[in-house]
Order: C-alpha cells, then structure tokens, then sequence
C-alpha cells in the first residue's frame, strides 16, 4: 500500500472513530457517570488480563 493510500485510509478512520466518540458523548450528557460505573469495572478487568498475559510471556520466555 502506497503512502496516499495509507494516509486517506487512516484519516477516514479517524473521522469515523472521533465522531462515533463524539456522539457518545453528546448522547450520554449526564448520564456518564451511571455509564462509568459499567464501563470501568470491564475496563479494568482487560487491563488486568493483559497485564497478566504480559507478566506470564516475560516470566516465561525463554533466550
């Protein structure tokens, strides 16, 4: 993929995924707090398992 095409792509996709947030936003006004405590818990239970994966793979990697 040329750099043009590269850079059109990305510059699409970051439209999209800044106006998806955006929109959110503006949707959820007064209710992002009742959302974050949703949303928090599952979040940090990713960062957790990532955290986890990344731990085992360093602990286990053999030179």
């Amino acid at each position: 993929m040329n750099l043009s095409t590269f850079l059109a792509y990305t510059t699409a996709g970051s439209l999209v995924w800044a106006s998806v947030l955006a929109s959110a936003g503006y949707l959820l006004e007064k209710n992002y707090t009742t959302v974050g405590k949703y949303i928090d818990p599952t979040a940090e239970t990713i960062v957790a398992s990532i955290l986890v994966v990344y731990v085992y793979r360093v602990v286990t990697h053999q030179k």
